[in-house]
């Protein structure tokens, strides 16, 4: 099975899905960082799904 990454917001918005760790979690705070600019900051979560 193979992890996939999803970023996602409290109101349910995807923002991408990743295969690597590493980049879900540069991904999210560039998310962050973009939505902090914007004065638009939400809770931004990583959810791990799984895929054959």
């Amino acid at each position: 099975m193979i992890p996939i990454y999803l970023i996602y917001d409290n109101k349910g918005n995807r923002y991408g899905a990743y295969r690597s760790l590493k980049e879900a979690i540069v991904a999210k705070a560039r998310i962050e960082n973009n939505l902090r600019e914007k004065d638009e900051l939400k809770d931004i979560e990583l959810k791990i799904i799984y895929s054959r």
